[in-house]
């Protein structure tokens, strides 16, 4: 799209709020005051395949401002004002939703809770490759060993009381065959949905 510029402007006794290309072209713009109830926020977008850009105004009081998708992800939008000859009270509001740039949602995990969270996440990979590796043939299994060898290898790093790799490769069949033979007597299987979640 190349570059583009939030743009404040007076027409008709009105004030709006748009985005124009740099090289030529307005994108949009939205008229400020234009509801029957005077909001705090006034706002509108313009949707691609992957991203989207927004902007509008809010009120005085607004100190802080994001754009939010449908999925809930949100993105930093900045707040800006407007010259004075056009507004006093508004000001002017943008930012882009980027789907592969979104802000972290909630607060920002511990240094334990993210190892607990990739511990999790190599325990579900072992019972999915076990599960796997115990349903296959001789050939796949091959195949197999090396995805259960490295998420195995990550795990002995949580479990084992020293690090040198030694220890590590020692550790790592044994959880291999703990994960095996698990896998015969609870086979790893898909999560189920539930009513709101997509199957």
């Amino acid at each position: 799209m190349g570059q583009v510029a939030l743009v404040a402007y007076g027409d008709g006794g009105s004030v709006w709020v748009g985005i124009d290309r740099v090289q030529g072209g307005p994108l949009g713009a939205i008229e400020l005051r234009s509801g029957s109830i005077e909001g705090q926020m006034a706002g509108t977008a313009t949707v691609y395949p992957t991203w989207a850009l927004a902007w509008g105004a809010v009120a005085p009081g607004i100190v802080r401002a994001e754009v939010r998708t449908e999925e809930g992800e949100t993105f930093p939008a900045k707040i800006v004002p407007i010259p004075t000859e056009l507004e006093r009270e508004y000001r002017a509001v943008w930012g882009i939703a980027d789907e592969d740039d979104p802000r972290p949602f909630g607060p920002v995990p511990t240094d334990l809770q993210r190892f607990e969270q990739i511990r999790r996440h190599v325990h579900d990979g072992l019972r999915y490759y076990a599960t796997a590796y115990n349903n296959e043939t001789n050939e796949n299994r091959e195949r197999i060993r090396s995805d259960l060898a490295t998420l195995a290898n990550v795990m002995a790093i949580f479990e084992i009381k020293s690090l040198d790799p030694r220890s590590m490769m020692a550790r790592r069949q044994k959880i291999i065959d703990r994960y095996l033979e698990s896998a015969r007597r609870d086979p790893w299987k898909p999560p189920q949905a539930g009513p709101d979640q997509p199957s």
